[in-house]
């Protein structure tokens, strides 16, 4: 892993998200530099914007607690409302650079964005719900075949709720 790369992920940490949590986001940073190394520069710098909105954080570590919930629990309609709000409050979180929106097709882009939800099938309904709402307000980056968080535990996510709390997906 480069410097760069270590360094958010020490941050991470820094951020009170735990070890596993860390480990998952290496995991993602991983997959994102292997199925898009061109974009690898791009997803970090991605990263590092998302770890500095404080809110975007908070929201990801409500999406890790999600991960134990059930799928059918109430709570996860309200986190994807609030996810959804704002990523279009902060539209710069779903931005989608142009090496890797180039470079991402759509296994790619499955790869990326749904890492990690056979394991957490709460996290799939959230995405799920995360991207509905996206479109629902008319965000072309949340249509079908477009990365749409962190993320992601390997989104940018990076959907913030995909399976990493950075923009793993964008990359999740």
């Amino acid at each position: 892993m480069p410097d760069r790369a270590c360094a958010l992920l020490d941050r991470a940490a820094d951020l009170s998200f735990t070890p596993d949590e860390v480990a998952i986001h290496r995991e993602g940073m991983v997959l994102a530099r292997d199925l898009v190394p061109d974009g690898f520069d791009d997803f970090l710098t991605e990263a590092e914007h998302a770890l500095d909105d404080t809110r975007f954080v908070a929201l990801n570590k409500q999406c890790w607690a999600a991960r134990d919930w059930e799928p059918d629990d109430p709570r996860i309609e309200e986190l994807a409302t609030a996810v959804a709000d704002r990523f279009l409050a902060n539209p710069a979180l779903l931005a989608i650079p142009d090496s890797l929106q180039a470079r991402t097709d759509a296994t790619r882009y499955g790869l990326l964005n749904h890492h990690g939800e056979d394991q957490a099938p709460a996290m799939a309904r959230l995405t799920t719900l995360v991207e509905t709402k996206l479109r629902s307000a008319g965000e072309p980056s949340a249509a079908p075949g477009r990365r749409t968080g962190p993320t992601t535990p390997a989104s940018t996510t990076a959907t913030a709720c995909t399976s990493s709390p950075w923009p793993t997906s964008r990359a999740s």
